[in-house]
């Protein structure tokens, strides 16, 4: 398993360098291109959104209440994130490998790009600030989060962040953001108003910390990663849960030293929750929603009825939500979902799903899919696409714990040591090289690799 995953993240690293088109305003024809929608972005109208076309340089938007695409324009390169002004005028997409910002005007029925802006190294999230006058962007390369002034279009502030901001969250008053680093497991929450740095938790044993959401009213921070048990990568211990396990944690706002994290684990015993990559909560806090990657599926928690825990959740899904009673659906999607939002006070969520080139509309409280809006590209997966599926598929592995993108996220490394066994001993964790050697995920050192893959 381990080889196959290595040697599928390394042609993935290889042939994400075929011929990327160059940024251009004028009109072009990408129906060849996969979209990948990454991020989505609802507008405060309620019935359209902005997508995040990983693979295709470019942002969508759509009216998903009609299940019609407006407009496409091509952005930078590999756009991570996209963002929406609280007036609906104006939206921002993350230029992950460009290391810019591209600002965008957003008509009826129209895109327009009104330019770009140079903020740093692999630039992964960002939000807008609660008056629309500036962006705050993660960058994941550089380990830092700036805020960018988007009329004088140039960065006001920096943070600390290391190691790979990868997802931030706004609070609903405007006067908290947070961060949360997919590699170190750390969050951290920063006071707006006088920019000091409120506190700053690790998750311990963490890893691929990849959604964050504050809670509806501002109290609490929601994360969703993978937990580390330290033991050996074998049979046994991936069916009881006790090698990788799959987990949300929860933290309050207040700054209590006296409050450390609550968890709940997500994996049923033989039917795990693989690669849980973002979190979303309901306007009226009912409803918690998780999207998992790895197992093609959105989780739906009823928020009140979720038993943290103080300490180790257990191996598996409390007992509690396992009853099929509706405190929890687990709705299959497919593809890949890797983001979900919800549309201002209703019970619909919108969900980007990357493998299926698609935004779905779900209603969460009947528990199913809606619309299903298909952005544009293949409809037969070529050869790479299909290596795509393969490793981000927990279901391939045993009992759906993890897949392959779960040691080597988007092909490159999750920075932790693993006794796989593979050398017929315990106690010896290694780490791919290759993985390692691109762990910063700079397109430099993936582009010295494709030359030698």
């Amino acid at each position: 398993m381990r080889l196959i995953c290595t040697s599928i993240a390394a042609l993935l690293i290889a042939v994400s360098f075929r011929g990327t088109p160059p940024l251009s305003s004028a009109p072009t024809d990408r129906r060849e291109s996969y979209r990948s929608p990454i991020d989505v972005a609802v507008l405060p109208d309620g019935f359209r959104a902005l997508t995040a076309n990983y693979s295709a340089d470019s942002v969508s938007l759509v009216d998903f209440q009609k299940g019609e695409r407006l407009a496409e324009i091509p952005v930078g390169r590999k756009p991570a994130g996209v963002a929406c002004s609280p007036d609906g005028k104006w939206a921002a997409v993350a230029n992950s490998w460009s290391g810019s910002i591209t600002l965008l005007e957003i008509g009826d029925m129209a895109l327009r790009s009104t330019g770009e802006v140079r903020v740093g190294d692999q630039p992964r999230s960002l939000v807008f600030s609660a008056d629309g006058r500036s962006l705050f962007v993660g960058l994941a390369g550089s380990g830092e989060v700036v805020q960018v002034d988007c009329k004088a279009r140039s960065i006001t502030r920096r943070w600390n962040a290391p190691t790979e901001p990868r997802r931030l969250a706004l609070s609903h008053d405007g006067m908290y953001l947070a961060a949360a680093s997919g590699r170190s497991c750390d969050v951290r929450c920063w006071n707006l108003e006088t920019g000091a740095l409120v506190w700053e938790r690790k998750i311990v044993d963490a890893f691929n910390l990849h959604g964050l959401a504050f809670s509806p009213d501002d109290k609490e921070l929601v994360a969703a990663h993978i937990h580390d048990r330290q033991r050996s990568i074998g049979q046994t211990n991936i069916a009881e849960g006790w090698a990788l396990d799959n987990r949300l944690t929860r933290m309050t706002l207040a700054a209590d030293p006296r409050t450390d994290y609550w968890q709940i684990g997500l994996d049923m015993r033989g039917l795990a929750v693989g690669d849980p990559c973002a979190v979303g909560f309901s306007a009226d806090n009912r409803w918690l929603a998780v999207a998992a990657g790895g197992t093609h599926e959105l989780l739906i928690f009823q928020r009140s009825v979720i038993p943290w825990s103080s300490g180790d959740p257990g191996d598996t899904l409390d007992s509690s939500l396992a009853l099929e009673d509706g405190k929890l659906r687990r709705l299959p999607l497919g593809g890949r979902p890797v983001t979900v939002q919800f549309v201002g006070k209703s019970d619909i969520a919108l969900v980007a799903n990357y493998l299926l080139d698609a935004l779905q509309v779900v209603d969460v409280r009947a528990g199913k899919i809606l619309r299903q809006i298909h952005l544009g590209g293949p409809v037969r997966p070529d050869q790479v696409r299909q290596g795509e599926i393969i490793f981000y598929d927990a279901r391939r592995s045993h009992h759906q714990w993890f897949s392959c993108h779960s040691c080597h996220p988007d092909g490159h490394t999750s920075s932790r040591t693993f006794d796989t066994l593979n050398d017929d001993s315990y106690g010896n964790p290694k780490t791919d090289s290759n993985a390692t050697r691109c762990g910063s995920h700079r397109p430099l050192d993936l582009a010295r690799l494709a030359n030698e893959a």
